[in-house]
């Protein structure tokens, strides 16, 4: 079988998108599958990310964000080999006409989204939390079939590793994770940071992991400046993120894709909605009980301070914060997803 991925990644959009579909595409390659990834914003780092996992990379030349030209030269690329099985489109900027374009290019299209747009696609997944189980049916073909919730999440296999050896936490908070994936264009981290070193934490009582990934533009100012803290560490761009995870006792971060790694290793947050497509993520995570929520309106490190001396002094809702957080995903999603991509037919 043969898979292709159009899906990009920049410091400007992040790299949740690409992140996720690399999950899915490192599993059928343990199948046997063949995989391509078609990018057009793709950075170096993660291009090359990409080809040591042993996927083809075809990247697409112009900066054109047309859809139009976006579907011509895509079906450039796929052209190279032969039409790919399944087509598996992520991204914000390609539409259900985008799809249809590519309808004679391919055997059939798996579109992820997180958003409630319409698609012409045979598959369809959305991994957040819906209030509607009925969400996209007048959205997608009659015959498509929609994988909904986050027990379709698409976690690497190190996340369902890490949970299967899932440490029991006590509420108590010694060890913080502050991550705001590859890029933190808003520049949450330094925000995290301040506020993790105002509160009682800083005084001994936890250290901080800090993960700055490799798209950040701030990597060099934020290491040098925080290097002199001694319960502080500053990560670059990190291969072992399921570890740290599970190391800690609570995380600081926003509410992309990664907010489901976090849930299936039980890991208690301090959430900020840094984009609009995150609101949904936060708004499941608080209502489930699984997150503590900082207003965005203020966003200030005096409110990360507040929220980590408020839940370091209770542990009863630490607890069950992580408890929550396990019941939200298993990290099985990308195993139930590929019941649905083999040999390109649809489950019944």
């Amino acid at each position: 079988m043969r898979v292709a991925f159009r899906v990009d990644a920049s410091s400007a959009i992040g790299s949740g998108h690409l992140m996720r579909c690399l999950a899915l595409a490192d599993l059928l390659r343990e199948h046997g599958t063949e995989t391509l990834f078609v990018t057009r914003a793709a950075e170096q780092p993660w291009r090359a990310l990409l080809r040591q996992h042993g996927h083809g990379v075809s990247a697409l030349s112009s900066d054109s964000d047309d859809p139009a030209q976006d579907a011509k030269e895509t079906r450039a690329a796929l052209m190279d080999g032969n039409w790919p099985d399944w087509l598996v489109v992520d991204h914000y900027g390609l539409d259900s006409q985008w799809e249809a374009a590519l309808r004679t290019s391919c055997g059939r299209i798996f579109a992820i989204d997180d958003i409630g747009r319409p698609h012409d696609c045979d598959l369809l997944l959305d991994q957040n939390v819906l209030d509607n189980p009925e969400s996209y049916r007048d959205q997608v073909p009659a015959n498509c079939r929609r994988l909904l919730g986050p027990g379709y999440a698409l976690l690497r296999r190190e996340f369902r590793e890490e949970r299967a050896r899932l440490r029991h936490r006590n509420g108590r908070v010694h060890r913080v994770l502050i991550s705001f994936g590859g890029s933190d264009p808003t520049g949450e981290t330094e925000i995290a940071i301040e506020g993790f070193l105002a509160s009682d934490l800083a005084n001994g009582k936890a250290s901080v992991d800090v993960v700055l990934g490799s798209a950040n533009p701030r990597q060099k100012e934020l290491r040098l400046r925080y290097e002199g803290h001694s319960h502080l560490h500053v990560l670059g761009q990190s291969d072992n993120m399921a570890e740290l995870m599970a190391s800690a006792d609570l995380a600081i971060g926003a509410c992309g894709s990664t907010a489901w790694e976090r849930c299936c290793l039980g890991l208690p947050s301090i959430v900020i909605n840094i984009a609009d497509n995150q609101a949904s993520i936060a708004k499941a995570l608080i209502l489930a009980g699984a997150a503590q929520s900082i207003d965005t309106s203020k966003r200030k490190s005096s409110e990360i301070t507040d929220a980590l001396e408020l839940l370091a002094d209770n542990p009863v809702r630490m607890n069950a914060m992580s408890k929550a957080a396990l019941g939200l995903t298993d990290g099985q999603g990308v195993i139930r997803i590929i019941e649905h991509l083999s040999l390109g037919k649809l489950c019944p």
